[in-house]
């Protein structure tokens, strides 16, 4: 197996952080991480970087930085991983869904959706209706308010992508 994208990562790391309402240390985060994928193959976490960093450590760090970023992880203090409230609340949302967490993958082709013109008119779903529609499907795959990018096109299709590595379009 691969190491999981950021994503799934950023989605366990969130469940993780949520179980400790006064934080975690750095160091009890990794092993915690680590448990969350099971997944992964021993050369996964053996792995090091260019700069002779473990690369597994690494990711686990990038992810806290995106959820710094996102200000669902507060950074005041060093070594200690704690969410802000709106973190808790993001984490929250996780679990009252109870929806299990599909893989996201890397793939770079996008997934295409297409939605049936409606029966009783005819007519076709409007942008601003396809667009809705598609974020609603994305954050049920997230789970997380965490940032969706939009775009819409002149033929009427929406394409969101997520982090660069998912994208999904939706034509009318």
């Amino acid at each position: 197996m691969t190491v999981p994208d950021f994503p799934r990562m950023r989605l366990a790391l969130l469940r993780i952080l949520s179980r400790y309402p006064d934080g975690i240390s750095t160091s009890d985060v990794y092993p915690i991480m680590t448990e969350a994928f099971p997944e992964l193959a021993q050369d996964d976490l053996a792995r090091l970087t260019d700069d002779g960093e473990n690369y597994w450590q690494n990711r686990i760090r990038w992810t806290r930085n995106d959820l710094v970023k996102a200000d669902l992880l507060d950074p005041s203090q060093r070594g200690v991983w704690t969410l802000t409230p709106e973190g808790f609340a993001a984490a929250q949302k996780l679990t009252e869904a109870e929806v299990p967490n599909p893989p996201l993958t890397e793939d770079p082709d996008p997934v295409i959706v297409s939605e049936p013109r409606s029966r009783a008119s005819g007519d076709s779903y409007s942008k601003e209706a396809a667009q809705k529609m598609l974020i609603a499907l994305l954050h049920q795959l997230s789970n997380t308010d965490l940032p969706w990018s939009a775009e819409t096109s002149s033929d009427g299709s929406v394409a969101l992508s997520y982090d660069g590595r998912l994208r999904v379009i939706v034509r009318p």
